[in-house]
C-alpha cells in the first residue's frame, strides 16, 4: 500500500493514519500534500531538469520506493527522454525510450520485458507505470522500479492517477519554459543550432583572435 502520510518535507506535519479516514478523505489528504509540495519549489518550474528531480523525490516518499524516474516526450517526437531520477535509480537507465510499450490511460502495473525492450535485467521486474497527461496530451512518465510483486492494489493505482493528474500543470509549464529556452539555440523541428545562436558565439572571436 502507498503511504500517504509518508511525506516529511520541511514544515509538514503529518497527518493521522490514512487508514482511519474513509477513501474520499484519504485521496483530499494526498492532493493537498502534493499540492503544497509542489507549491514549495514552483520556482523551480522554470528548469525542467530540477523540477522534475523534485517530483520524483516526492513520489518516492509518498510510494516507499527508492527508484523512481521521469521520463517526457521531447518537442516534435513521440520519443521520451530521461529527464530527472531517484538516488537510487539505476545509472544504465536508457537516455531515450519508446512510449509504445508502456500505458497511456492510467498507472498501470508492467512486466520490465514488455515495457523496455532495450532494457536487459537480469531478472525480470514488475514497474508501475504512471502517464502524465494535460489538455489531452501526453507528457511523459514517472516509472517506479524494483516493485516487490503485487504490492500495488487497485487503490494504490488510484492513488498514483491523483498525484499524476496534481503534477501535470506544473509538468506541462517546466515542459513550455525548457522549449522556449531551446528554441532560442535550437530550430526544434530540425535539432539545428539557430542563426541567433551562431551570431552570439562568433561575436566574441574578433577579440579573442586580437589577444597577444
Amino acid at each position: 500500500m502507498l503511504r500517504v502520510n509518508s511525506f516529511d518535507l520541511a514544515g509538514y506535519t503529518r497527518a493521522p493514519d490514512p487508514s482511519e479516514a474513509s477513501d474520499n478523505e484519504r485521496i483530499a489528504e494526498l492532493r493537498s500534500v502534493i499540492r503544497e509540495s509542489i507549491a514549495r519549489g514552483i520556482t523551480l518550474v522554470l528548469d525542467r531538469e530540477r523540477f522534475m528531480r523534485r517530483i520524483v523525490d516526492i513520489i518516492s516518499e509518498s510510494s516507499g520506493y527508492p527508484a523512481v524516474v521521469a521520463y517526457l516526450r521531447e518537442a516534435g517526437t513521440a520519443q521520451l527522454s530521461l529527464v530527472a531520477g531517484t538516488d537510487d535509480a539505476p545509472l544504465w537507465l536508457p537516455r531515450r525510450l519508446d512510449p509504445n510499450g508502456l500505458p497511456g490511460d492510467g498507472p498501470q502495473v508492467v512486466n520490465s520485458a514488455l515495457a523496455f525492450d532495450v532494457f536487459e535485467f537480469e531478472d525480470e521486474q514488475q514497474i508501475a507505470a504512471v502517464p502524465i497527461g494535460a489538455l489531452d496530451e501526453l507528457l511523459g512518465y514517472i516509472l517506479i522500479l524494483d516493485l516487490i510483486p503485487a504490492a500495488l492494489d487497485a487503490e494504490d493505482l488510484e492513488a498514483l492517477a491523483v498525484m499524476a493528474e496534481e503534477i501535470a500543470p506544473a509538468v506541462l509549464v517546466a515542459i513550455h519554459h525548457h522549449q522556449m529556452r531551446q528554441s532560442s539555440v535550437i530550430d526544434l523541428p530540425t535539432g539545428a543550432y539557430t542563426y541567433e545562436f551562431f551570431i552570439q558565439r562568433l561575436a566574441p572571436q574578433p577579440a579573442t583572435n586580437s589577444r597577444p
